[in-house]
């Protein structure tokens, strides 16, 4: 069960009138289960910097799986990342990812990866909604993976920096060393 849930739950069985005692102060109920929000941990990189190869060697190798479980916690995934087109020419179905983070409902925990193209408006549109909904954690591939002098800029991570939690990965190694360091990430930051 996520920890916000488990908050929420123990709100709920000490009185829905009452004024409780919190990590932040004192909140009713009602206040309580509004700052309840689940985990979104965001894998950065540019286009073609290997962030939907650690999500494939997260989930065990398989393109198709859309949950990892991590520490007790169900995750979702949404590979596709702000810089993927959301609709092929035979994948009609796809939204973008700025249409899934506004209908998400913000109820489960998620792992998404993201473009860090904030030249772009809709990137930080993007991260407004989900900050909305999400405590927003961010693991930062630094460098492209393979033979590239490309790196995520200090002025972007800056910027995600006004968002949530950053660490940044700057190691140059396969999916599945990448993928072991992103689910270390996660379990240290459940909390």
């Amino acid at each position: 069960m996520s920890l916000w849930l488990v908050e929420a739950v123990w709100v709920l069985g000490t009185g829905f009138g009452e004024v409780h005692q919190t990590r932040g102060g004192e909140r009713s109920f009602w206040e309580e289960i509004k700052m309840a929000k689940p985990f979104a941990f965001v894998v950065v990189g540019h286009s073609n910097w290997g962030k939907s190869w650690t999500l494939k060697a997260l989930t065990g190798g398989s393109w198709h799986r859309k949950r990892v479980r991590i520490k007790g916690h169900d995750f979702f995934i949404r590979r596709m990342s702000n810089d993927d087109d959301p609709k092929p020419p035979n994948e009609a179905d796809r939204q973008s990812l700025l249409d899934f983070a506004r209908k998400e409902k913000g109820f489960r925990p998620v792992i998404l990866a993201l473009c860090p193209a904030f030249q772009e408006e809709k990137t930080a549109q993007l991260l407004d909604v989900l900050r909305e909904k999400f405590t927003l954690k961010f693991w930062v591939m630094k460098k492209k993976f393979g033979e590239s002098d490309k790196v995520v800029t200090c002025e972007e991570i800056g910027k995600l920096r006004t968002y949530g939690i950053v660490e940044v990965f700057a190691e140059e190694v396969e999916a599945n060393s990448r993928a072991a360091a992103l689910r270390h990430f996660i379990d240290q930051n459940l909390a």
